[in-house]
């Protein structure tokens, strides 16, 4: 279907239609977090194409003006939120990479949200051998429209712990007012995954927008 058309879409799971000229198409392996600032956003997955997997870029939002659900019909709209690299200024999305797998976590600031792992490809189009397992932790900000690449697997390891690269895990954000030791610090929390080998890991890991990760268990 045509995204340059305006239509009305409705996905094969029966859930809500939407009209907008922009809009994710059909993918597996997406992430979905709510920001405050932009409404429901949904990055990554990846997409049978011909002779491997397409993973896509682009960060899409949802919003609606309305908290009542059956307003949202005559409220909805999907947006692709342009990221620039807080680095150099510029939009790089293929810096920024397409991933599958992955987590999307929103911060406490409501205006942040945490990138963790996954599989990620630098290529229009990855074969499964292509895409890489990742450690990437990656900041989104939804105020600035920016994103930083705060760690890396090519990062010299010094004195931080970091997961090693993975997929399939999982993470969630840390309410402040935590007090078990080793936390209280902490923005986000991550747990098992796999890696490359296809090891099947079991590890908890906190982590911080600081990029400071710690080995809880």
């Amino acid at each position: 279907e045509d995204n340059d058309q305006e239509a009305t879409n409705r996905g094969q799971d029966g859930g809500i239609e939407t009209t907008a000229r922009v809009h994710p198409g059909p993918r597996r392996a997406t992430s979905l977090t709510h920001m405050p600032a932009v409404g429901i956003v949904v990055y990554g997955g990846r997409v049978r194409a011909a002779g491997g997997w397409e993973y896509p870029t682009e960060i899409y939002s949802f919003s609606y003006e309305s908290d009542v659900v059956e307003d949202i019909r005559a409220q909805r709209s999907w947006s692709i939120v342009g990221m620039n690299s807080a680095a150099s200024g510029e939009q790089d999305a293929m810096s920024l990479a397409g991933r599958a797998y992955h987590t999307l976590v929103r911060m406490n600031s409501n205006t942040d949200a945490l990138v963790f792992g996954g599989l990620a490809c630098r290529k229009e189009i990855c074969r499964d051998s292509e895409s890489g397992y990742s450690n990437d932790l990656i900041l989104l900000n939804f105020t600035a429209n920016s994103w930083t690449l705060l760690t890396s697997d090519a990062d010299s390891p010094g004195p931080i712990q970091r997961p090693t690269p993975r997929a399939r895990h999982v993470c969630a954000p840390v309410s402040k007012v935590a007090t078990v030791q080793h936390l209280v610090s902490a923005d986000m929390i991550c747990f098992g995954g796999e890696d490359s080998d296809g090891n099947v890991l079991n590890k908890l890991w906190s982590t911080s927008e600081k990029a400071v990760g710690t080995a809880t268990s």
